[in-house]
């Protein structure tokens, strides 16, 4: 085995040995630039520190500097003129530079070479200043000093010092002056483009290559497998280029130091250097962007006016089609503006001169315009508009750049992305640079950022509401339904033939025999309209989907005096595109007892359409859905509702029930098919045995009955009593469906000790869970059973809901007993 690396255009080659070593520098394929790596050595080296390496011929070149700025290298050029590039503020102190025999970069102004007069200053003649008080002559008079000469030596030293001294206040100010906050601004914006193009391009390339390949062989992870994700992360971090890292670490330090803090503090979390925090960042910011350029190149024919305009701008004649592989450019760079080649797009990007700067605080805002920045608005908001703003601080000579909001979003979200997963796994399609862009994509479709929405980009014609206004127009139609004294769920208002009908989960309304009211909520006043039983009826129970209407025309009068607007179904043949964007609204943990986390939003993509589920269409989402979300709308960014939310697939873990997970839709075609279709419902005498089933069933069920009483009478002689009147009043019979839930809530008292009685038949794998006012997990039963048993003291007065979740395929009975001492 070899025992060199060397790294030549950003790319890594080895292992060699020290004769192959040779052989490629006398072959011209290693330059005295290159760099090298020897196992067991801390660092790399410049090719030419390499002793042996090179002949003298080769070493001898008339100019010798190389400098680093914004991380891109230049050189060689000669000291005189590397000088004039520092005091013309072109290279900064902080600018790394190389002269060739040294053996490592180091700052500018660290190397004495580099110090001196600036080459303004250094054309004065000093001869003429020597001694400007030589023939100073003091006025003597009829007084006569003691010691003359003494006191004007004194004099002429102390003038001398006055002169120095106002000399030194006259130029530190001209040498030393603050860098403005828009040349800074756009110095970093220029290190920030170029950095960032070449991390996701550098991790395209090191995780398609046959090393990366080779490592993992075999292998065929998840799509959510954390360690293999952690493992390609690693790989990349050991195989960054050293110029990649070099201008992290100068971009690292263009952040003020709050953002410097959490990218340290996230860095020791993950026992890695901010250095390689701040590369991940990059490389994900450098999916988005790819994929707004795409979107924009896609959508180029639609603009309009102003934004037409601005496209021009962006637009590369030259090229077809963005691809990563472009990478990444300066075109120009000046004080007040800049221009990028990114992924084939000419970013521009200026300081407005118009707009001075606005001292907040300690902070400066500066005002600034960026093409990409206005097309992208164009794309994915309302109310797009060209004119940016920038918080920076002060900083040593210069201005930092505040960027802490955007970094904790990505940190919240961003960072939990499998994105080297998805860079990393080969495609189904054909090889080339198609695959990467394919890749690349992938990973912004997956991304959730609040900047913008990563699902297919609206008409720059048309515009759509923001998710408040939605919600404020389509909440005050989906209410709570409540199966009394039992659960409750969510539903929507819908209208067909002239009825008012409310859309719901069957298992909603199930063993409802007290009955079934419905509350719409005003979310601004807190008001309540109850449609009361005795005109809430269910009409229509899918035979299949776990589908219900409940006919509610007879309020028609209140409603309309509500002014609440029935609800739009997508049609019955629409089908939503996976990355999509949808937003539910519903009632998590709502109940008779006490209405809790009600009108509740949660917004996600569609993940997969078509899951199959004893022969019914789910849509797959990644809305947050919890017990009580159950019959609830699911829509899409026209309003329009596109699903019945129905359940979630749980884990199953050993501290209690999580809420969170796989989330499941019904497709809209089921609610279409039970308007139109008659006999697509259940018959009247079977809606009602599903609404209020016959309690004899269940004695008749030896079996049930006989495990039903045999748990009670043990909890009996544990002190425990029936929560109701008797253990019938404390007792609930129900059908459970495969993948859902059931809810009931009942008001507990501190310090009371209660307990949840489950047996059950047909159903393997049952689990319990209570759940408090805030939605919060309070006690659980760690493993699955077909007859859970839940004890529970309440530590904190107030209403809770029971959760029995069934995590199997199956349907069956369940008997739930309430119990207390």
């Amino acid at each position: 085995m070899g025992r060199y690396y060397y790294s030549r255009d950003n790319q890594a080659h080895g292992p060699v040995t020290s004769e192959q070593l040779k052989a490629l520098a006398d072959a011209g394929r290693i330059r005295p630039t290159d760099w090298i790596w020897k196992e067991g050595a801390t660092r790399w080296k410049p090719a030419s520190s390499v002793r042996g390496l090179f002949s003298d011929g080769q070493l001898t070149e008339t100019a010798e500097w190389y400098y680093v700025v914004a991380g891109q290298r230049y050189g060689p050029v000669k000291r005189s003129d590397l000088q004039k590039l520092l005091h013309d503020k072109r290279v900064g102190p902080s600018d790394l530079v190389w002269k060739e025999g040294m053996a490592e970069w180091v700052t500018a102004y660290s190397v004495p070479d580099l110090q001196g007069p600036p080459p303004a200053l250094a054309k004065i003649s000093w001869s003429r200043w020597k001694n400007p008080l030589k023939k100073l002559r003091l006025p003597v008079g009829r007084f006569r000093l003691p010691n003359l000469a003494k006191t004007k030596r004194l004099l002429k030293w102390s003038a001398a010092f006055a002169c120095l001294v106002g000399l030194v206040y006259l130029l530190v100010p001209l040498i030393w002056k603050r860098q403005p906050p828009g040349e800074a601004l756009m110095q970093t914006q220029s290190a920030h483009w170029m950095l960032e193009g070449a991390a996701l391009k550098e991790a395209v390339l090191l995780l398609k290559s046959d090393e990366a390949q080779a490592l993992f062989v075999g292998v065929e992870p998840a799509p959510n497998d954390q360690q293999k994700e952690q493992e390609l992360r690693r790989f990349l971090r050991d195989k960054r280029s050293a110029n990649t890292r070099n201008a992290a670490a100068f971009l690292l330090h263009r952040f003020d130091p709050l953002t410097q803090q959490i990218l340290q503090e996230h860095a020791d979390e993950q026992q890695t250097d901010a250095e390689h925090i701040l590369l991940e960042w990059l490389t994900y910011e450098g999916a988005i962007d790819f994929d707004v350029i795409h979107s924009i190149w896609n959508e180029q024919g639609n603009f309009q006016g102003k934004a037409a305009e601005t496209l021009e701008t962006l637009l590369d004649p030259k090229v077809d089609n963005p691809s990563v592989e472009l990478g990444s450019r300066v075109l120009d760079k000046a004080e007040d503006h800049i221009t990028v080649n990114l992924f084939g797009a000419q970013i521009k990007e200026e300081i407005l001169s118009d707009m001075q700067p606005k001292q907040d605080g300690d902070e400066v805002i500066v005002f600034w315009r960026s093409n990409i920045a206005y097309l992208r608005r164009v794309l994915f908001e309302d109310s797009p508009t060209s004119i940016l703003e920038q918080r920076m601080v002060p900083g040593d000579g210069t201005y930092l750049l505040n960027v802490a909001d955007r970094l904790k979003r990505y940190l919240r979200k961003g960072a939990k992305q499998h994105w080297a997963l998805l860079l990393w796994e080969k495609p189904a399609t054909a090889e080339g640079s198609g695959d990467v862009n394919q890749a690349v994509l992938k990973i912004a479709q997956a991304a959730r950022t609040a900047e913008f929405r990563q699902n297919a980009p609206k008409s720059p014609q048309t515009s759509r509401e923001k998710l408040a206004q939605l919600f404020a127009r389509l909440a005050p139609s989906v209410p709570v339904v409540e199966a009394i004294s039992r659960s409750s769920g969510s539903g929507f208002l819908i209208e067909h033939d002239k009825r008012l009908y409310i859309v719901t989960n069957r298992h909603v309304i199930q063993n409802a025999a007290q009955g079934i009211q419905v509350h719409f909520l005003a979310t601004e006043t807190k008001q309540t309209l109850t449609i009361p039983r005795e005109v809430s009826k269910v009409v229509a129970i899918h035979r299949q989907a776990d589908v219900a209407l409940i006919d509610v025309t007879k309020a028609a009068e209140n409603i309309k005096l509500w002014e609440l607007k029935p609800l739009t179904l997508a049609p019955a043949g629409h089908r939503p595109k996976v990355g999509e964007e949808v937003f539910a609204i519903g009632h998590p943990g709502a109940g008779s007892t006490g209405l809790t986390l009600t009108s509740t939003l949660g917004d996600g993509i569609i993940s997969a359409v078509d899951r199959q589920l004893a022969g019914v269409s789910f849509l797959q989402v990644t809305v947050p859905l919890n017990p009580g979300n159950s019959g609830g709308p699911l829509f899409d960014y026209e309003g329009r509702v596109i699903g019945v939310n129905t359940f979630i697939i749980r884990k199953n873990e050993a501290q209690g029930l999580a809420l969170e997970a796989l989330n499941f839709a019904l497709d809209v075609k089921y609610v279409h098919e039970l308007l139109q279709d008659p006999n697509a419902s259940l018959s009247r005498k079977q809606i009602a045995a599903v609404v209020a089933p016959d309690p004899t069933e269940f004695k008749q069920n030896t079996s049930l009955f006989d495990r039903f009483q045999q748990r009670n009478r043990e909890l009996s002689k544990q002190g425990y009593q029936p929560y109701g009147k008797s253990f019938e009043d404390s007792s609930r019979i129900f059908k459970i469906s495969p993948q859902t839930s059931a809810v009931f809530t009942a008001p507990f008292r501190t310090g009371e000790q209660y307990a949840i009685n489950v047996v059950s038949q047909g159903v393997s794998k049952l689990q319990l869970g209570i759940v408090d006012r805030r939605g919060q997990i309070v006690a659980g039963t760690p493993d699955s059973s077909p007859d859970p048993l839940l004890q529970f003291r309440c530590r904190r007065q107030g209403t809770y809901s029971v959760v029995v979740s069934n995590a199997t395929s199956d349907t069956g009975v369940v008997v739930l007993t309430l119990l207390k001492k």
